[in-house]
């Protein structure tokens, strides 16, 4: 027997404190506790692989919840600390983009308030051109939902500039116009290469799109508006008839009729264009907002000052001395003596 180690079971016992071995059988009791199904590290150690294998997928769940939280963070922190990062904003970084962007909107502003003019105030045109281009000019400069929707409507006329040369080189027309006029004698190919043109689809990657229900009404469109636009018929009948005639164009199997859907074709396209560039700009929706906010201010304006009911007291009165006097006209005629 070494000196200074126990000899028996007895004098073992002796020298560990009761203290410690409570103590033990606690800790043992919370550590049981701790754990799932009330074992202890002992029995989770000697457990199933699939028992095993269920606790480390359980782990590792929190963990993925807290990468996926912590990037979602991120994007927020990024998105709300950085600039906007729209194409509007993005365009306009430089200061070319800028007086681009601001011209386009100027002129857009006073096209339509020219084309607005006209067909109410036309002695008065001019004047108001001038002032629509000052307002769409200023309201570029600022940041509201006005000026959010010029900024955007001044960057789709610049976008569909940019993207008519693809258009014109998709749908050449120049070779049908040489042929319809006799100018050339080449052979050209027909558009679109098919027999049958109201079942055409393209099959190859080279193959251009075509549809000829959209290049019929393309067509019908732009000859009502040059038919209406002939001073010496009725309006209403010329634009009847170049609708007819235009439309009747496409359906011929010549080079007219190629010059004709061609025509159409391009307008198809450049109307596409226009759609996907207000959908990456949202020109309907900011429109939608500033429609909203202009009827607000005009409900509020009326209720302020009653507007529409003087407007209508003022109908009223019109209407009211109108018809008596139309009254007073009849009775002295059918009291004045007939003539001789």
């Amino acid at each position: 027997m070494l000196p200074g180690f126990p000899s028996t079971k007895e004098d073992l016992r002796a020298q560990i404190p009761a203290d410690s071995v409570l103590n033990g059988n606690t800790a043992f009791n919370d550590e049981k506790r701790g754990l799932p199904d009330g074992r202890s590290r002992f029995d989770a150690s000697r457990s199933s692989p699939e028992e095993s294998s269920k606790t480390r997928r359980g782990s590792m769940v929190p963990a993925v919840v807290e990468t996926q939280t912590s990037e979602e963070d991120k994007d927020r922190t990024q998105q709300s600390s950085s600039a906007r990062r729209d194409k509007i904003t993005g365009y306009m970084s430089s200061t070319n983009g800028r007086i681009q962007v601001v011209g386009s909107a100027s002129f857009i502003g006073g096209g339509a308030a020219l084309f607005i003019a006209k067909s109410i105030i036309p002695f008065a045109a001019n004047l108001v051109g001038v002032f629509g281009a000052a307002i769409f000019f200023a309201g570029s400069f600022f940041r509201t939902p006005f000026g959010e929707l010029v900024r955007a409507l001044g960057l789709s006329l610049i976008l569909v500039l940019q993207r008519t040369s693809n258009v014109r080189k998709k749908y050449p027309t120049w070779r049908y116009v040489k042929a319809a006029i006799g100018s050339t004698k080449q052979n050209l190919r027909p558009f679109p290469p098919s027999r049958n043109l109201w079942t055409y689809e393209p099959r190859r990657p080279g193959d251009v799109n075509f549809s000829m229900l959209y290049s019929m009404l393309a067509m019908s469109f732009i000859g009502s508006f040059c038919g209406g636009s002939v001073p010496i018929i009725p309006t209403w009948i010329g634009s009847l008839t170049g609708a007819g005639i235009f439309a009747f164009g496409c359906t011929l199997s010549s080079a007219k009729g190629d010059l004709c859907r061609t025509m159409g074709m391009r307008i198809v396209a450049l109307l596409q264009e226009l759609w996907y560039i207000q959908t990456d700009l949202r020109i309907i929706p900011k429109a939608a907002v500033v429609t909203s906010q202009v009827i607000d201010k005009m409900m509020l304006f009326d209720r302020q000052h009653r507007v529409k009911d003087r407007f209508l007291s003022l109908v009223t009165r019109a209407y009211d001395r109108v018809t008596s006097q139309m009254q007073d006209d009849g009775d002295i005629r059918r009291s004045s003596p007939p003539p001789p």
